[in-house]
Order: structure tokens, then C-alpha cells, then sequence
């Protein structure tokens, strides 16, 4: 049912989408340049980011992780505390819980570029039928929670950098979610330290395509750790 509600309210929505409006300069109309591979962007985004719970970390807990994996896979420079301690914290957070990865797919919002909205809403409602029939279940939590995450997903197609900051400082909320299972030591000081980067969205947004160094290969690094914890 989350699946199948995404898929009902991205229909709806397409008839909702406003026309983008026109760029003009010294009294002539310019031609936006349009970017058909949004559609596809927007709909691995869309299905990548379900509702999921394992080792203690609930799937918006997992939104902590987005300004280390922003900084190291762009290599913006960060103070070395911040990318060694957190990065250390990433590691033994994703040997756990490798499913916390998928919030990752949030870096595509980079490569979308705002165009083809209506096409883009009608290959993920697709995308989610696919995986609607699955698994049928009806439950109304399952049909609430698709709803409102189907119209946040489309408020982030106008603003996705300032809106996936904001989603790492909610996360508070899953970070204390689960405390009976412990899960929560891993994500409570990244938390904290994400505050140190405070309005970080706007040099994502504006220097997306520039590669400063390799600090990409911490992040691999981690990743190499964490699969071989996970396997002691």
C-alpha cells in the first residue's frame, strides 16, 4: 500500500505541476535547457527512500548520514575531527544496517535539474506499481505514511538541497526511536556534529559538479570496513 499510494498521489499531482516559466534577457525569451534524464533520477529517488528498521536505526535516522556522505563524496573540506569521528560512527552504523544506504541515493538530487516534472512523476508512479503488487497488504498506516511521503518527495522536486538539510536535522527523530535496542549510540554524536555545518545545502547546491580532491575514497573506505565487520 505504500507503494500503490505513492503511484495514486503522483498521478494526481500531475495535474497540479505549474509550466516552468520562461528565462528572458535584453528583452529576448532564452530556452531553458531540459534534461529528460530527471524522470529516471526522480523515480530511483523515489523508490529508493521506503520506510525500513534494522539493528535499532528507522529509516528518517538514517537522514544523519547525508552531510558526511555529501562532504566526502564531494570532496567540500570539512575539520578532520568531523570526517575521522564521523566517518568511524558511519561505519560500525552500516555494518549493522546496511540498508541505511539507500538514503544515499539522495546525492542524485544533484544531477536533477528540475525539468520534465510531469514526466518525472508519471516514471515514478510507474516505478512504484512495479513494486506495489509484490507484496499486497492493506493497512491504513501504510497508506497514511505513503501519502504524505509521495507530497514530500514532489515539494522536494522545486528545492531538493535545502530540503534533504533539513531532513539531517530531523532526524533526531529516528536517532531516539529505538533506544531499547541500542542502535542509537552509532547516530547520537553525528547528529550532533551535523550542527557544525549548519547551511551547507547552498554550496551543494551552487558547486555540485566541482570534484575538489579524493576524500570520496574515505567514504569507500568506510564502506570496506563496515562490509568486513559486519562478516566477524
Amino acid at each position: 500500500m505504500f507503494h500503490l499510494s505513492h503511484a495514486v498521489w503522483y498521478l494526481f499531482r500531475i495535474f497540479t505541476v505549474t509550466a516552468d516559466p520562461q528565462q528572458s534577457f535584453d528583452n529576448s525569451d532564452l530556452k531553458v535547457p531540459k534534461h529528460c534524464s530527471d524522470a529516471l533520477v526522480f523515480a530511483v529517488i523515489s523508490v529508493s527512500q521506503i520506510p525500513f528498521s534494522c539493528g535499532g536505526f528507522s529509516s528518517l535516522g538514517s537522514f544523519v548520514w547525508i552531510p558526511l556522505v555529501v562532504h566526502l563524496a564531494m570532496g567540500y573540506p570539512t575539520s578532520v575531527w568531523y570526517a575521522v569521528i564521523v566517518s568511524a560512527f558511519f561505519c560500525m552504523a552500516v555494518s549493522e544496517c546496511f540498508e541505511s544506504l539507500f538514503v544515499c541515493t539522495h546525492l542524485l538530487w544533484g544531477a536533477y535539474r528540475g525539468s520534465y516534472k510531469k514526466w518525472s512523476l508519471c516514471a515514478a508512479a510507474v516505478a512504484h506499481l512495479c513494486f506495489a503488487w509484490t507484496r499486497w497488504e492493506f493497512d491504513w498506516i501504510s497508506v497514511a505514511s505513503g501519502l504524505l511521503a509521495a507530497e514530500a518527495k514532489y515539494l522536494m522536486m522545486y528545492d531538493p538541497y535545502k530540503a534533504v538539510e533539513a531532513l539531517s536535522y530531523l532526524s533526531i527523530v529516528g536517532v531516539w526511536s529505538p533506544m531499547e535496542s541500542g542502535g542509537w549510540i552509532w547516530t547520537l554524536i553525528p547528529y550532533l556534529s551535523n550542527f557544525t555545518l549548519f547551511g551547507w545545502s547552498k554550496r551543494w547546491r551552487y558547486t555540485d559538479k566541482v570534484w575538489y580532491d579524493a576524500d570520496v575514497c574515505i567514504f569507500l573506505s568506510a564502506l570496506l570496513v563496515a562490509f568486513g565487520v559486519s562478516r566477524l
